[in-house]
């Protein structure tokens, strides 16, 4: 099923991204404690969303039928951002 050219594209990006974001958090944290939010968010947002992001968007172009598009990576960067600071903010807010 195709969902290019439809509104909720560009949502079902941010969604899977978010997921990712947010693992990719959990991940960071669990193995480098001593980062604090900010960093923390940063790494989940230039790693896991947009470079990933864009490398997959870079593969789409050589793919018949698809094409490279500015705005799915907008939408998985931001999912990302939104994930990894989802779990930053609560994993932060247990801290003592």
């Amino acid at each position: 099923m195709s969902f290019k050219g439809l509104p909720w594209d560009k949502l079902w990006h941010f969604l899977e991204y978010l997921g990712g974001g947010f693992l990719f958090a959990r991940a960071l944290g669990n193995t480098q404690p001593d980062h604090s939010l900010g960093q923390m968010i940063w790494v989940c947002v230039v790693l896991s969303s947009f470079f990933y992001g864009l490398t997959d968007e870079w593969h789409q172009s050589f793919v018949v039928g698809r094409t490279f598009s500015w705005g799915d990576l907008l939408a998985d960067t931001l999912g990302g951002f939104v994930g990894g600071w989802i779990y930053g903010s609560t994993r932060f807010a247990r801290s003592p």
